[in-house]
């Protein structure tokens, strides 16, 4: 487990070695004010916390703050303390005075549209154009023509899978099958680092695909307990809920996480953080087949190197870790040979939000093989004007024998089976172990009925309440 110091305790150790030393401390922090961040990992929270000590209120204190792309337009003042922010790509530059006999603050915003008038410094132009000329042929290069919109931008990268998302986790899962010493279980990166989307109907460019990948992060590979697994879906499905057009959606959340092919996650949006994710599929690449997210096992995790550290709050990762190329290149040299045609559609399959699924019962196991036959209870509908319905009948016609895009792997679709009910096949299974032990030992003889015939069969949980596929309008 990762254990990072918080904003606030790092600042003050660092304000207390300074004291004495200085009349006024400006705090350059990339924090934000995202409603979706941890309290302790905001700039509010830390500027506010700061303006209640009492060992810094002769002192000045400016938190100039990034990370949420908010405007602030004249900052927000708190005692002695001032935190300021200005939106982001350059659209405005922001102004402080401070008067350090009056202790008063001003704070303004320099927009665009007012430098319209102001003259160019020669020689700064001169090694701005130059450099830009330089990337410009650097970044030229044709990856590929793209058919279709890839999406990525912000509102949809934080809040939902995306095809794009679902492109650059599978380029990472492809990469780690040959790039590090054992192949990758599946792949996941955060929705954060996405920043940008590829258009239709163009060809798409070295710079193009730096836009979307622009921090020049590496791809890694580190190994993760099963428990730490879950914990870590449930961190990434953490933000508030919203409601927006009659729809309960989360919040935008950087820390959201894209996922490949390999694993599914299916979560309850009503549910409490902590307490959303209900059951994690990962593909088993023998046998073609998914199978429930074993709590015991290590996994080779694909990811990113700021997210394997701990980055964006994922504090349970961390620890060894294997470092390969440049995230960019990578989905670079995918995207060249991928068949990116399959990424032409805007059913969600790898993220699953559900409203209300009910819990996962167990039933004896018999000798007759266990059914499948899909009860008669008529599917739930979601009405939404981005999104469609789809019955159980064609849900089951559409994937119950699909093919793994990479190396033409059937793959068979199971019932889902949440948490609760693995557990409680498992301790039925401990049961009929010890029972039978027992019997064994007293020379006792019973019927092989129930629990001592063997452990549970999960039923179709899913099927039981009807299975959706949650669609969207590619944007």
């Amino acid at each position: 487990m990762l254990h990072l110091w918080i904003p606030l305790t790092s600042v003050t150790n660092e304000m207390n070695r300074l004291k004495g030393q200085v009349d006024a401390y400006i705090i350059l922090s990339h924090l934000g004010i995202d409603s979706t961040t941890k309290q302790e990992w905001r700039g509010d929270y830390l500027t506010n916390m700061l303006s209640q000590n009492k060992v810094f209120m002769n002192n000045a204190i400016i938190v100039l703050d990034g990370h949420s792309h908010s405007v602030i337009d004249n900052g927000v003042i708190t005692n002695n303390t001032l935190l300021a922010q200005t939106g982001t790509a350059l659209s405005n530059i922001g102004k402080i005075t401070f008067d350090l006999n009056n202790k008063d603050y001003k704070a303004t915003m320099i927009k665009e549209a007012d430098t319209t008038n102001v003259t160019q410094d020669a020689d700064v132009k001169a090694i701005v154009d130059n450099a830009k000329t330089k990337f410009g042929e650097a970044t030229s290069e044709v990856v590929f023509f793209n058919k279709e919109p890839l999406q990525g931008e912000r509102a949809y990268v934080r809040t939902q899978e995306t095809n794009l998302g679902n492109a650059i986790a599978d380029a990472m899962e492809a990469y780690a099958e040959n790039g590090f010493e054992s192949a990758g279980d599946f792949a996941v990166t955060n929705g954060g680092g996405i920043r940008a989307s590829i258009d239709s109907n163009k060809d798409v460019t070295v710079g193009d695909i730096i836009k979307v990948l622009p921090f020049g992060n590496t791809i890694t590979q580190i190994k993760v307990k099963g428990s730490d697994v879950q914990a870590m879906f449930e961190h990434a499905l953490s933000a508030p809920t919203v409601e927006t057009d009659g729809k309960l959606t989360l919040d935008a959340n950087g820390a959201f996480l894209h996922i490949s092919k390999s694993i599914r996650v299916h979560y309850d949006i009503t549910k409490p953080v902590g307490e959303r994710v209900y059951a994690i599929e990962v593909l088993n690449k023998q046998t073609g087949e998914f199978e429930a997210l074993d709590m015991n096992r290590t996994y080779n995790v694909v990811t990113n190197d700021f997210l394997a550290v701990g980055g964006d709050g994922f504090t349970m990762l961390g620890g060894p870790r294997e470092e390969g190329p440049s995230l960019d290149a990578v989905v670079r040299q995918y995207f060249k040979t991928a068949d990116m045609t399959m990424y032409d559609t805007d059913v969600l399959s790898r993220i699953l939000a559900t409203m209300g699924i009910p819990e996962a019962p167990i039933v004896e196991d018999t000798n007759e093989e266990p059914t499948t036959e899909i009860p008669t209870t008529e599917a739930p509908t979601v009405e939404d004007t981005q999104s469609v319905s789809t019955n159980v009948d064609e849900y089951n016609e559409a994937t119950t024998e699909t093919i793994d895009v990479h190396k033409n792997i059937p793959v068979k679709q199971t019932s889902v089976v949440n948490f609760k009910g693995v557990k409680a096949k498992a301790d039925t299974a401990h049961t009929t172990k010890h029972s039978a032990e027992k019997a064994e030992k007293t020379h006792q003889t019973l019927p092989i009925t129930g629990e001592a015939a063997g452990g549970g069969v999960i039923a179709l949980s899913l099927l039981t309440a009807g299975i959706y596929l949650v669609r969207r309008k590619s944007a």
